[in-house]
Order: structure tokens, then sequence, then C-alpha cells
């Protein structure tokens, strides 16, 4: 961390719902009034730019939508904001005219799909990355696509390490594990949760983490909406929809600023980043407060296509989970203790069972961690019926011409891994086995996330 101190804000207001220019210009308002209070990192609410369209219901019944509800997602889908595209660019001056990194709630929009969003600028302006909320909640998945794996950053900043979780996401205990494994520091909550029992949420995760938590939270009245935002429910013009609650908690689950319930404000704290490690000092749930031996998370940060959630597909990237499952047939030789296959990805591809990822897009990837495992089970064995012992097998990468050796797994065991080193994910493999007679048998080659963590 470059600093041993530091001052943060975050911003409780509501958006002006389906209006992004006005919307953009109370965003740069607020940005000034928490850089004029000393802020370094400022965070804004859920969904801020593009708006949270609370106690609408997009005209939408079991089995049918109807014709208004349509016309209501086209206005709100106009409201959203393409990245990148001149909302991120105003965003993007937004931080460089104040020099402030600046965490942003947005509604993206991507191609026909909208997506609950957080934006990181940097000081200089630029787009550090984005966060997709994973698990859009109830009514919310009308509206808004799943994110993925692919966009769960947490970025090196001035004021330390910083990355988002969106609202309902920080019940998901493995989201946040997978947070911590990344080394936040400064771990950020917009929402429109204003229900009491976020505060001790927020408080738990900052105990938990060892981590400051930055929650800012929507203020939303009736009356700052349109006049036809039609209301399920109608109300009064001076009826709270959403009401704030933001806070700001200590990596020991302090409270060092609100929550505010009473109306639209810039909260702000200073920061002790020393307190990170004085936390850590009796819980670290990734490092000696872990028990990597029983437990273990792996994050499958792939960019997944179109359907299970509602992407757009590319190539894996590094941290990517990547599987191939190839079969191989041992057959004797002369000598019945030794029986050699040499078997290549390319050559195999047609043989792929359950592929996960083809050959041709793992030739791509540049950035693979080095660690592998291997698996070699038989259908036929099972944990009843002692399998026949491999004494030994060799794997070794064709191009890089190293050579890794292992004893094989003990009578009765179906499985085993060996972590070995293949800079070359499509290189050749040579294994050789001790097996006494004909036998079937696969191989799984496990490419571990870099974000796997105990």
């Amino acid at each position: 961390m470059a600093e041993n101190r530091v001052t943060v804000a975050v911003v409780q207001a509501g958006s002006i719902l389906f209006d992004r220019e006005r919307t953009l210009q109370k965003a740069a308002d607020l940005t000034l009034d928490a850089a004029r209070r000393g802020a370094r990192l400022v965070v804004f609410p859920e969904a801020f730019v593009g708006g949270y369209p609370k106690g609408l219901d997009f005209g939408a019944r079991v089995g049918s939508r109807t014709p208004a509800g349509r016309e209501q997602f086209r206005v709100y889908y106009e409201s959203a904001v393409e990245v990148p595209g001149p909302c991120c660019d105003a965003l993007g001056g937004l931080a460089r005219e104040h020099s402030v990194d600046l965490v942003m709630g947005v509604v993206e929009r991507d191609g026909g799909t909208l997506y609950c969003t957080v934006l990181f600028f940097a000081p200089d302006g630029s787009l550090r990355g984005k966060h997709r909320k994973l698990m859009p909640t109830a009514a919310e998945r009308l509206v808004w696509g799943f994110g993925d794996g692919s966009t769960l950053p947490v970025f090196d900043t001035a004021a330390g390490r910083v990355g988002a979780v969106i609202c309902w996401e920080n019940y998901m205990p493995l989201l946040r594990m997978a947070m911590y494994g990344k080394g936040i520091e400064l771990y950020c909550a917009p929402t429109v949760d204003d229900r009491e029992t976020w505060l001790p949420t927020m408080r738990h995760i900052a105990l938990e983490g060892r981590c400051f938590v930055l929650s800012a939270c929507q203020y939303l009245r009736r009356a700052d909406c349109p006049p036809a935002y039609d209301l399920v429910r109608p109300v009064e013009a001076d009826t709270v929809l959403i009401g704030g609650g933001s806070v700001i908690v200590g990596p020991l689950g302090q409270v060092l600023a609100g929550p505010n319930r009473t109306g639209e404000a810039v909260l702000t704290a200073d920061l002790d980043l020393g307190d990170l490690a004085r936390a850590k000092y009796d819980l670290d749930v990734t490092g000696h407060y872990a028990r990597p031996d029983i437990f273990r998370l792996t994050v499958d940060e792939t960019r997944k296509p179109a359907g299970g959630a509602r992407g757009r597909g590319r190539p894996p990237h590094y941290g990517a989970r990547l599987r191939w499952t190839l079969p191989v047939i041992w057959e004797p030789s002369i000598d019945p203790l030794i029986s050699p296959s040499s078997l290549s990805l390319s050559s195999v591809r047609t043989n792929l069972t359950r592929p996960l990822a083809s050959v041709e897009e793992t030739s791509k990837v540049s950035r693979l961690p080095s660690s592998l495992a291997f698996r070699m089970f038989s259908p036929c064995w099972s944990s009843c019926r002692p399998m026949a012992p491999v004494m030994a097998s060799t794997f070794c990468c064709r191009s890089a011409r190293t050579r890794t050796s292992m004893l094989g797994p003990p009578v009765g065991s179906s499985t085993f891994t060996v972590p070995v080193h293949l800079p070359d994910t499509s290189a050749a493999m040579s294994v050789a086995a001790r097996q006494g007679k004909s036998q079937s048998f696969f191989i799984a080659l496990d490419s571990l996330s870099r974000c796997e963590t105990g």
C-alpha cells in the first residue's frame, strides 16, 4: 500500500430515473463534494447511473407480458450505459478532474441484455475494469442478466486493494471468500438494501475479511421519480422508496461513518491502513486461520457464452478453470510390466469426453497458471474392489523437455492427483504405467484457477 492513511467517501443519493444525462450531472456534483472533503476513493450506490426501478413490474406475469411493460423496459433500456461508450468517458472525466478513484454503480447495456454493473475508474480517468452482478435478486432477473466469474476484479490503487460486491451478492459466502482470497482491503458494497439488517451484514463482512467495508446505498423518494412512474402499489409523493443506510466500517467491525437514514449525503472517513495488519494478527481467513488441508475454493473465471450466464462469448483467459478428459486404452506389450502410449491433445480432440474447452481455444491461452493436476481412473474400479496397482507413471511435456515422475495410488484407490508443470498446455504427453492386463482408463487434466484458495 502506498500510503498509511487515506480519506474515502460513500455517496448516498438517488438516481434521476430514466434521465441519464441529469444523473451524470448529479454524479459530477456529488463527486466534487467528496473531493472537496479530501476523499481519494469515492463509492456510489448500486445502479446509480441507469437507475434502480424499485416497485415496477414491467408488466410481467407468469406466462404473459403486457405492451405497457415492454414500453417501460424500452425506456429503461435507453437509460442504460454502454461500456465502453460516451457515458463511460464522462465518468472517467470526473475521476480525472478530481484525481480520485471512482467506483460507480451503473446499469450496463450489452447487446439486448442489461446488467447491474460496477465500473472502476482510475485517477487518470482510465477504466480499470468492471464487475457484473452474479445473481440478480427476485424480480431483478426480469430486467438484468447474470454476470460470470470473468468480472471479479480486485485492483491495486493508491488507497489500497479495491473490489466490489453488489447488494445481495454479499450474502454469497463463496463470493466473499473469493474476494478475501484476492487480497481485498477496501471492500465496496454498493446496494439498495435499506433494511436494518444491512448494517450487521456489513460489520460481519469487515470483521470476517479483516478489511474496510464501504457501503453506498441509494436514497430515493417517490417525488424524485417521473410522474409516469407506474408503481405496482401507488404511494404518496413524500414516501421514501429507498431509505439509505450507507456506512463505512473498519476491519474490526467498528462503524467509522453512518449509517445515515435521513436523506442524501456524502459520508467520509479517514482510514488508518495499518489497521489491516493489526486486525489480521488474530484472524486471516485465507492465511493462518484457514484450513486448506480440509477446505478448498475453486473460482471459474471463464467468460461464459450466451445461455447459462446470459453473457457474450469469448475465449477463456488467465485464471480460467479448464478440463479435458482423454480416453486411453492400455494394451500389454511383449513385456507385460511396461506398456507405453503416446498421445497429444490435438490427436484426441475427436474423442474428448464432455469437453469444457476445445484445443483451439486453449492454444490461444498464453497466461494459464503453470500448476496442473492429472487424474487417472477406470470406470470399472470401485471403492470396494481393489484396483491393479499403478506402480509408477511419467508425464513429460514435449516442448519443455521436462519430466516429472511419481508413484501411483495405493491399492483400493480409484483416483490420484499429481501436480506437474506444463508451460505449454497443448504439448504432447507420454504416459507409462505398470499394468498386467488390458484396461480402459481415462486421464483428466485440470488447469487449476489462479484464484484457488484454501
